[in-house]
C-alpha cells in the first residue's frame, strides 16, 4: 500500500477485505478475529454504535465510542453480556421480526441518531453463527434502509466467500 505522503506498508493479500461502496460503506469480515479488530479501529470517539449479535458482549463492551447498544435475540447471551459489562445498553430482540417503526424507535429511544451523538451510525452485525446467509443479506437490509448508517461492518463468512468468488 502507497500512502499519499510517498510511505509505503507491506500487506498480505489475505488481510484484505472486501468494501462494497454504494452510498455507505460495507465491510465483510469473514472471522471473529478481524471482525473486532474492524469494528475498534473504524469506530470514532463521536460515533454511536449498535452490534446486532452481540453475543456475550465481548465486542461492543471494548469499542469506544460515544453512545452504544447491544442486540441479541438469546436471553442467555444478553444475560452473560450484562455479567460481563453491567453498565452496557442490551436489547433482547430479533431484527429480521420486528416491524420498520419499531427499528426506527429503537435509534431514537436509545439515542443512536446521528443528530444525537454528532458522529455517524456504525452497526456491526455478527448473526451468521446461527443464521443462513439469506439472513445475513435480509438483515443487512434492512439496516441500511432503516437505519442509514455511515458503516455497517458484517461477520459472515458465506458472504466473504461469495464476493471473493465474484471477484468483489
Amino acid at each position: 500500500i502507497k500512502y499519499p505522503g510517498g510511505s509505503t506498508y507491506n500487506l498480505r493479500k489475505s488481510y484484505l477485505l472486501p468494501i462494497l461502496q454504494s452510498d455507505r460503506q460495507i465491510i465483510v469480515a469473514p472471522e471473529t478475529d478481524l471482525y473486532r479488530r474492524v469494528c475498534c479501529v473504524h469506530t470514532t470517539n463521536s460515533d454511536s454504535f449498535i452490534e446486532i449479535g452481540c453475543d456475550l458482549g465481548l465486542n461492543i463492551g471494548v469499542v469506544a465510542c460515544k453512545a452504544k447498544l447491544g442486540i441479541d435475540k438469546s436471553p442467555t447471551s444478553l444475560g452473560t453480556a450484562k455479567n460481563n459489562f453491567p453498565t452496557l445498553p442490551l436489547l433482547e430482540m430479533d431484527v429480521l421480526e420486528e416491524p420498520r417503526e419499531k427499528m426506527e424507535q429503537v435509534l431514537k429511544k436509545y439515542s443512536m441518531r446521528a443528530e444525537d451523538v454528532g458522529g455517524g451510525l456504525v452497526v456491526a452485525i455478527d448473526i451468521n453463527g446461527n443464521r443462513e446467509l439469506e439472513a445475513v443479506v435480509a438483515c443487512l437490509d434492512r439496516v441500511l434502509k432503516w437505519w442509514q448508517p455511515r458503516l455497517v461492518i458484517v461477520k459472515a463468512r458465506s458472504l466473504y466467500s461469495l464476493l471473493v468468488e465474484k471477484g468483489i
